[in-house]
C-alpha cells in the first residue's frame, strides 16, 4: 500500500480508506436514525466533482448524527470518510463528497433548514433540555460509556454525555486535547451552570457561532433578540467576566426576558438565584476593576490638595520657562525698535469697521468694539513713539490674559484676539530683522507662549486648579475636565505624574470611575449603580479614555470597563422587558424541568429521566413544537408525544413513562 503524501491542507492528511467500494446491506434498526445505508471503505476515489453538485442531496440522518457529535474539523472529516472516502471541506463548516449510488456530488449539510439539521445538532438540542432538567440529565455523566463526570451541570453535562454516547456507538474518535476539551466544557458549563433558564442553551445555538444556529428551538426562544455577532460577544463577555447570566440577558430577547420574569420561578426557581448572582456579579466586577486601578486612592481632599500643589508648581515652571525664552530673545534682538505695521493697520481697520455698524450692531457690538479700539489705538501711539521688542511682548501678554480669560465675552474676545495676533506678527518681524539666532529663539519662545495661553493651554487648564479655594474644589474641577477631550486630560495627567508620580494619577482615575458608577448609600458607602455607570462611561469620548488609561500600569482596565458597560446594557434591557401571557409552546419547553412532579410517580431514577430526555424521539418532538404551534396543531402534536410515551413504557418495561407524559401534557389543558 503506497503511503499518503503529506499535503498542505489538513484535510488531505486525514486517512482515506483504500480497497474496493462494496455496498453494504442496510441493517434494520428500531432507531430511526440507523436506517440509512452505510458503505464499506473502498479504493481512493477522485475528488468530488463540483460541476455535479446536486443542491437537493445531503448526508442521511445517521451520518449527520455521528459527525455532528464531533467538534474538531479533523475528527468530523475522519468520521465522514468512513462512509464517503473522498469527502473534503467545502465552504464554512461544511463538506462535499461523491454519492456512490448516483455518482452525484452531495453536501454534508445542504443549504436551508431540513429535519436532518435537527439530527446534526442533537447534542445541542439535548443541552436545551438539559438546562431545563438540571441534575436529572446530568446523571448521564455516570453512565458506563466513559462519559466524564463533573463536566458541568444540567445542559452542559447532558450535551457532553450525548456527544460521547454517539461517538462511542459509531466508534468515532474525539481527538481534542485537554486544553481544547476544557475550553469547550468551560463555555458549556459557564452558560448553563447555576440554574439559568432553558433559553440559555438556546442562546448559545442562536448566537455563539454554533453549527446548531439553525436549531428550531433556539430560534423559537430567541427570535426577537440581537443579531448573532452581538449575542456571541455578550456570551463571551459574561464568560470572561465569570458572571452567571440568563437567556433573556445574553440574547437581547425581550420576549425571553419576559418569560424569565413570568415563568421561570414557577418551573425552575434557580433562575431567580441566577439573576441575583448576575447583579451581584456586576457589582463585584466594578469593585475588582476600581481596586485594580488603585486599591488605596486616599480621600478626595488629599487627592485634591496634591492636584492643587502640582498645578501651582507646574504653572511656576511654565511661567519661568516662557520668561527665560523671551529674555533670551531680548538679549539677542537688543534694543531694536518694533515698527508695528500690523498693529497700526488693525487700529485703522477697527475704526472703519465701527462706522459701518447699523443701529442694532452699535447697541450690541459697539461697546466691545470701542474697548478693542482703545487697546489698538494705545499700541499704535506707543509704536509711533518707539517700542522695543520686550515692550511689545509685555503688551501682548496683557492682551492674552484679557482675550483668553474663561469668562470673557465672545464678541470682545474676537476683537482682542485680532489685536493679539497683529502684535504677534509685528514681534515676529522684529525678531527676523534682528538676525538668525534671535529669530530661532523667538520661535521657541512663541511656541511655549501658545502652549500657555492657547485654547487648551496650561493657563486655561491649570490656573483654575491652582487657584481653587480647597483641595475638594480642585478635585471637583479636575474630574469635570475628565469629561472633555483627550488633549486637556493629557495635559493634566502629565502635570500630576511629573509632580507626584503615576500612583497619584491612578488615585484620580479611581475616584473618577467610582463617582461615575456609584451612588452613596445611607451609611456612606459607594454602591454600584449600573444605569449611572453606563450613561457616564458611554458619554466619555474614546480620546478621553485613551488619555486616561494609555501607558498606565492598569491600562487593561479600560477594556474591562468597556466590557462591564456592555454587560450592564444587556442587563438593563432584560430588566426592562415585560409582556403578556406566555404561549403554550414556550410553557411546554420550560416545564420539561419539572419531569416527575406531575404524576407523583415514586422511584424514578435520575438515570431513567436522563435517558428519556435524550431519546431521539423526544428530542425531535421538542424540535417540532414551533412548527406545530405555528400551524395550530399543538393538540395533534401532543398526541404524538403520548404515543411516544406508550412506546417507551413498553421498551423500558415500566409504565411510569406513559403516566408522567400524560400528566405533563394534561397540565397544559388547565
Amino acid at each position: 500500500m503506497a503511503s499518503a503524501k503529506k499535503k498542505e491542507n489538513w484535510w488531505e492528511d486525514t486517512e482515506r480508506f483504500e480497497g474496493e467500494v462494496v455496498e453494504a446491506a442496510p441493517v434494520a434498526s428500531d432507531n430511526w436514525w440507523d436506517n440509512d445505508q452505510v458503505y464499506e471503505s473502498g479504493p481512493q476515489m477522485p475528488r468530488p466533482d463540483e460541476s455535479r453538485l446536486n443542491p437537493n442531496l445531503e448526508a442521511p440522518h445517521g451520518i449527520r448524527m455521528q459527525v455532528g457529535a464531533l467538534k474538531k474539523p479533523e475528527d468530523r472529516l475522519t468520521a465522514l470518510r468512513k462512509t464517503y472516502p473522498n469527502a473534503e471541506p467545502y465552504g464554512e463548516d461544511n463538506f462535499i463528497m461523491t454519492d456512490t449510488e448516483t455518482g452525484d456530488t452531495i453536501y454534508y449539510n445542504k443549504p436551508g433548514l431540513t429535519m436532518r439539521d435537527v439530527t446534526s445538532v442533537t447534542p445541542e438540542i439535548v443541552e436545551v433540555l438539559g438546562a431545563l432538567g438540571g441534575g436529572a440529565i446530568g446523571a448521564l455523566t455516570g453512565n458506563p460509556l466513559g462519559v466524564i463526570a463533573g463536566a458541568g451541570s444540567g445542559g452542559a453535562a447532558a450535551k457532553d454525555g450525548t456527544e460521547r454516547l454517539i461517538n462511542w456507538a459509531y466508534e468515532n474518535e474525539d481527538t481534542r486535547d485537554n486544553a481544547e476539551y476544557a475550553t469547550d466544557k468551560a463555555i458549556d458549563f459557564g452558560l448553563n451552570a447555576g440554574g439559568e433558564a432553558a433559553g440559555m442553551a438556546a442562546a448559545k445555538l442562536a448566537g455563539a457561532g454554533y453549527r446548531g444556529a439553525k436549531n428550531k428551538i433556539a430560534k423559537y426562544l430567541t427570535r426577537d433578540g440581537d443579531d448573532a455577532a452581538k449575542v456571541s460577544q455578550t456570551a463571551k463577555d459574561f464568560t470572561e467576566a465569570g458572571i452567571p447570566t440568563t437567556a433573556g440577558t445574553v440574547t437581547g430577547s425581550a420576549k425571553q426576558a419576559a418569560r424569565e420574569k413570568r415563568l421561570v420561578d414557577a418551573y425552575n426557581p434557580k433562575v431567580s438565584k441566577t439573576v441575583k448572582e448576575l447583579d451581584e456579579g456586576l457589582k463585584g466586577e466594578f469593585g475588582r476593576i476600581t481596586d485594580f486601578i488603585n486599591p488605596n486612592p486616599g480621600s478626595r481632599q488629599s487627592v485634591g490638595e496634591a492636584i492643587q500643589d502640582a498645578a501651582k508648581d507646574s504653572q511656576d515652571f511654565i511661567n519661568r520657562r516662557v520668561g527665560d525664552l523671551y529674555k533670551q530673545t531680548d538679549d539677542l534682538a537688543g534694543g531694536a525698535a518694533a515698527t508695528g505695521p500690523n498693529t497700526k493697520a488693525l487700529a485703522a481697520d477697527l475704526k472703519v469697521e465701527k462706522k459701518t455698524l447699523n443701529e442694532s450692531a452699535k447697541l450690541n457690538k459697539g461697546p466691545y468694539l470701542d474697548q478693542a479700539i482703545k487697546q489698538s489705538d494705545a499700541l499704535a501711539k506707543d509704536l509711533r513713539r518707539g517700542m522695543t521688542f520686550r515692550e511689545m511682548q509685555d503688551a501682548r501678554e496683557e492682551l492674552g490674559r484679557l482675550a483668553f480669560a474663561p469668562d470673557v465675552n465672545p464678541t470682545l474676545k474676537n476683537y482682542l484676539v485680532r489685536t493679539h495676533d497683529a502684535v504677534t506678527k509685528d514681534m515676529e518681524e522684529a525678531a527676523k530683522g534682528a538676525g538668525g539666532a534671535a529669530f530661532d529663539t523667538w520661535k521657541r519662545a512663541d511656541e511655549a507662549y501658545k502652549a500657555r495661553f492657547g485654547r487648551e493651554g496650561s493657563d486655561r487648564v491649570l490656573n483654575p486648579l491652582a487657584n481653587s479655594e480647597s483641595g475638594e474644589r480642585a478635585y471637583s474641577m479636575l474630574t469635570a475636565n475628565l469629561q472633555h477631550g483627550g488633549t486637556r486630560i493629557g495635559k493634566v495627567r502629565e502635570v500630576i505624574e511629573k509632580a507626584n508620580g503615576p500612583d497619584m494619577w491612578g488615585s484620580v482615575v479611581r475616584h473618577h470611575i467610582t463617582e461615575i458608577g456609584t451612588h452613596t448609600t445611607a451609611d456612606g458607602a459607594a454602591e454600584f449603580t449600573g444605569n449611572k455607570f453606563l450613561q457616564n462611561w458611554t458619554k466619555m469620548s474614546p480620546e478621553a479614555k485613551e488619555a486616561m488609561f494609555k501607558g498606565t500600569p492598569y491600562s487593561t482596565a479600560r477594556a474591562d470597563l468597556d466590557r462591564l458597560a456592555r454587560l450592564t446594557d444587556a442587563r438593563k434591557k432584560a430588566a426592562a422587558a415585560s409582556g403578556g401571557k406566555p404561549d403554550v409552546g414556550t410553557n411546554m419547553l420550560l416545564a420539561w424541568g419539572t419531569l416527575g412532579v406531575y404524576s407523583g410517580v415514586k422511584g424514578i431514577s435520575n438515570d431513567m429521566k436522563a435517558r428519556l430526555a435524550t431519546d431521539p424521539r423526544i428530542v425531535k418532538w421538542f424540535a417540532d413544537i414551533p412548527i406545530a404551534q405555528k400551524n395550530g396543531a399543538l393538540m395533534d402534536h401532543s398526541a404524538v408525544l403520548r404515543n411516544i410515551g406508550r412506546e417507551l413504557s413498553k421498551e423500558y418495561g415500566n409504565d411510569w413513562v406513559e403516566q408522567e407524559i400524560d400528566a405533563y401534557l394534561n397540565n397544559f389543558k388547565r
